[in-house]
């Protein structure tokens, strides 16, 4: 994103938590005043625990992007409710000029593979890519945040006039994030690049399909959009430098009324027992309620 002028990205959290941009020298936080698509698929969340339009785009491949337009102000209507201070639609790629494989490695632990390949298939091209990387960063508890991302992509005549595809596309990471230190620990003595609490940091998914239909006549072009996706978050941050969670509220869903309520656990408890949450009794009609997520994301953390 930083091609697009006046734009900067920053980090803070660890490397898997979404950037924090700024633009024209507005805090955007974490994306809720920037509209950013790609591929077809929105990148904000409209509704988010960390901040209303949250834009994690850790699941871009850098090499399969093939433009970049962007606008600033809010003068676009059609950019929907993210673009007050400006919007961005990232293109990715239909057809690659040959097969590509790339094995990376640097400072800090770093490392990354990637692979991409776009055979012809019918009348139009298969692309398939997979990224996989890792980086420890500088700090004492290292970083450790570990991405694999996936592309398959399916396109059909030229989609800037003409013609049609159809995108998938998978990301998952792991991270551990060192926080902000109190200045005054710095002047105690504390390693600027320490960690006050090593538990803090976070595992997210995002998975997505989506579809691109455009049709040009003369001077009138239609395009058709449809996607769906998938995303969670799980983010551990421990802003009182100190703290410990000690317990957590789980979601459950009533199979005779379908009412929704959440209930309290103590951690240790569910450490104990396993994460086999057990059932609940419905507040509204006494029935029977399970624990309504999937635990190995839900108690990611209790692994920490």
């Amino acid at each position: 994103l930083e091609t697009v002028p006046g734009v900067i990205v920053t980090q803070h959290s660890g490397e898997g938590k979404a950037n924090q941009y700024y633009l024209r020298g507005f805090n955007l936080d974490h994306g809720s005043d920037f509209a950013t698509t790609i591929a077809g698929t929105p990148a904000n969340m409209p509704t988010h625990a960390h901040s209303q339009g949250y834009s994690d785009i850790n699941f871009l491949i850098p090499e399969l992007v093939a433009g970049v337009q962007y606008s600033k102000g809010p003068y676009f209507a059609d950019q929907g409710d993210f673009a007050t201070a400006g919007a961005s639609n990232i293109n990715y790629a239909s057809e690659l000029d040959r097969p590509t494989m790339r094995a990376e490695t640097g400072t800090y632990g770093y490392r990354r593979f990637y692979a991409a390949a776009s055979p012809k298939m019918g009348r139009g091209y298969l692309l398939g890519a997979f990224e996989a990387s890792t980086n420890a960063g500088p700090w004492t508890v290292p970083d450790s945040y570990n991405k694999y991302n996936g592309v398959l992509r399916y396109s059909r005549g030229e989609e800037s006039v003409n013609g049609f595809s159809v995108t998938f596309m998978g990301y998952h990471g792991r991270w551990n994030a060192t926080e902000a230190t109190p200045q005054r620990a710095i002047n105690a003595g504390f390693d600027r690049f320490g960690s006050l609490d090593p538990s803090d940091g976070g595992v997210t998914s995002r998975y997505s399909v989506s579809t691109e239909w455009q049709h040009s006549t003369g001077q009138v072009m239609t395009k058709v959009v449809a996607y769906g996706l998938r995303y969670d978050l799980d983010l551990i941050s421990n802003f009182t430098c100190g703290g410990t969670v000690e317990s957590i509220y789980l979601p459950f869903s009533c199979g005779g009324c379908k009412g929704e309520f959440i209930a309290s656990f103590k951690v240790e408890d569910l450490r104990r027992i396993a994460q086999n949450v057990p059932e609940m009794t419905c507040p509204k009609c006494s029935g029977k309620a399970v624990f309504d997520d999937i635990p190995e994301e839900y108690f990611a953390f209790l692994d920490r």
